[in-house]
């Protein structure tokens, strides 16, 4: 498969938690209001390279046509879960302002899981318990764990985990003209704007890339 970039990937990602979760794969509209696109014309062009690459394949007959692939011009479909060497993920509690992000005083448990969750990544990714219901209509459950890529930077549109004034958030991220807001999934809830001339602090933790549900 054609080396795919961040943000496919995390399309990609996407579309096989969609297929986990419903039992069948996402359309255009799906995926844009997955990620906070103002159209489906960005998700069409992610899906399309995608398909480019190798990665699915689409029927064009159906709205929910995509399939994915084990490789580049394949027909045949991923069997679900990929079982793969699993990965130790540290799920962090309380965090800690002045220490290192996966020190150990920040650690709670281990949660060994099959890379299919955390997009095939093994290090710099940490996890978090969700505590309540502001990214509910992106999939994302009170109490599901949500795997976190270690960063300070985002683009617009990922959910990320940030830390306000001391507090750990995980919303959609949106860098505006004068500020930045931090949107939930919910219609019920009211964003986050920060500004710079703030007193409070604002830092990116990382970019949500996968999520882990237990039944």
């Amino acid at each position: 498969m054609t080396d795919l970039t961040d943000r496919q990937r995390e399309v990609l990602t996407f579309i096989r938690h969609f297929l986990h979760e419903h039992g069948y794969p996402p359309t255009m509209r799906d995926i844009a209001a997955g990620f906070g696109f103002r159209s489906t014309n960005a998700a069409a062009a992610h899906v399309s390279a995608l398909e480019k690459k190798g990665a699915i394949r689409r029927d064009g007959s159906r709205s929910r046509g995509i399939v994915l692939c084990d490789g580049p011009n394949r027909s045949n479909i991923i069997p679900f879960p990929r079982m793969e060497e699993p990965v130790s993920i540290p799920i962090l509690g309380a965090i800690s302002a002045g220490l290192p992000l996966l020190s150990e005083e920040n650690v709670d448990e281990t949660l060994m899981v099959d890379p299919f969750f955390t997009g095939g990544r093994r290090d710099q990714v940490f996890g978090l318990v969700v505590s309540g219901e502001s990214m509910i209509d992106a999939g994302i459950k009170d109490g599901d764990y949500i795997f976190v890529r270690a960063t300070a930077e985002a683009q617009s549109g990922q959910i990320v985990v940030a830390m306000v004034d001391g507090e750990t958030t995980c919303k959609y991220y949106f860098p505006e003209r004068h500020h930045i807001r931090l949107q939930p999934a919910n219609s019920s809830m009211a964003p986050i704007l920060w500004y710079p001339e703030d007193a409070t602090d604002f830092q990116i933790l990382g970019v949500v890339i996968g999520v882990y549900r237990r039944v």
